[in-house]
C-alpha cells in the first residue's frame, strides 16, 4: 500500500526538482512557484516519499470544486500505482463535488490515468502547450464526485 503524506512549503525544492524530471522545461515550476502555491490556504498537496520523493499532487480547492494543478511521478517509479494513489486521495477529499484538470494531448500515460479514474474530456485548447517540435493541444477534463 502506498503511504502518502501532506506537502509543506519546506518541500518546494524537492518538488521543483521532481517536476523538472517529469515535464518539459517550458512547463516546469521552480521552487519559488511551488512554495508560493503551497503558501495559499486553498492549496492542498500530498507526496509519496521513501528515501526520496517519488511523486506528488498539488490541488487548488475553492468551495466544492478542486483543480489538479500538477501531478507527477519520478520516471523510475512509474507504473507502480503511485500516481493512481495520489489521484485517488484527491478524489476522496470531503466536500468536493467537481474536480478539473488539464493535460497535454501528447501525455498518453496521464490521459490513461485520468480516463481510468473516471474523468471526462470537456474541451480542447488548440496549440496551448509549446514544444520544440511545435504546439500541442491541452485537453480539459472534469470529474464529478458522487456526493
Amino acid at each position: 500500500m502506498v503511504q502518502l503524506r501532506p506537502l509543506s512549503k519546506q518541500d518546494a525544492e524537492a518538488l521543483a526538482a521532481l517536476h523538472a524530471l517529469c515535464f518539459p522545461p517550458e512547463a516546469c515550476w521552480d521552487a519559488k512557484q511551488m512554495a508560493g502555491s503551497l503558501a495559499l490556504d486553498t492549496t492542498i498537496g500530498f507526496a509519496v516519499a521513501e528515501e526520496t520523493l517519488i511523486g506528488f499532487i498539488l490541488l487548488q480547492k475553492v468551495v466544492d470544486e478542486m483543480e489538479v494543478l500538477t501531478l507527477c511521478t519520478h520516471p523510475t517509479f512509474r507504473g507502480q500505482g503511485h500516481g493512481r494513489a495520489l489521484l485517488q486521495q484527491a478524489l476522496t477529499l470531503p466536500g468536493i463535488k467537481t474536480v478539473f484538470l488539464e493535460v497535454a494531448a501528447d501525455n498518453e500515460s496521464a490521459k490513461h490515468l485520468y480516463a481510468h479514474a473516471g474523468f471526462q474530456a470537456l474541451s480542447v485548447r488548440p496549440g496551448y502547450y509549446r514544444r520544440e517540435q511545435g504546439a500541442v493541444d491541452a485537453i480539459n477534463y472534469r470529474y464529478l464526485t458522487e456526493s
